[in-house]
């Protein structure tokens, strides 16, 4: 399951100023940095807090979706001409025989049950 960011923070490690900060399974909040690759998690009430204070949470912008036209009819067409009869199918024939099978080649100990 992908993680979604839940807000931005400078990464610790490297200085990346759009680390992300994400939640583990936990809840506890956790920085991601996708320039280094670093992560820092929290492990207790105390840390979270501090990490939650510190970082820049996700703006979702929500756009109001653009006035369409409405849709413009497309023009009706004369019903298709009903289709000509089609041919009766061959009649079925026997299937050819397949070729006999060649005889097994002898194994690397063939040789040596010979002598």
């Amino acid at each position: 399951m992908k993680k979604t960011a839940i807000g931005h923070v400078e990464c610790p490690v490297c200085g990346f100023g759009d680390a992300e900060v994400k939640e583990d399974k936990n809840d506890h909040a956790y920085i991601h940095c996708v320039d280094c690759n670093a992560q820092v998690f929290t492990r207790n009430p105390f840390r979270d807090k501090k990490l939650r204070a510190r970082m820049r949470p996700v703006t979702v912008t929500v756009r109001e979706p653009a006035a369409t036209a409405p849709p413009v009819p497309l023009p009706t067409e004369a019903p298709p001409a009903a289709p000509a009869a089609r041919p009766a199918p061959p009649a079925p024939t026997a299937a050819p025989t397949p070729p006999p099978k060649p005889a097994p080649k002898p194994g690397w100990f063939q040789p040596l049950l010979a002598k």
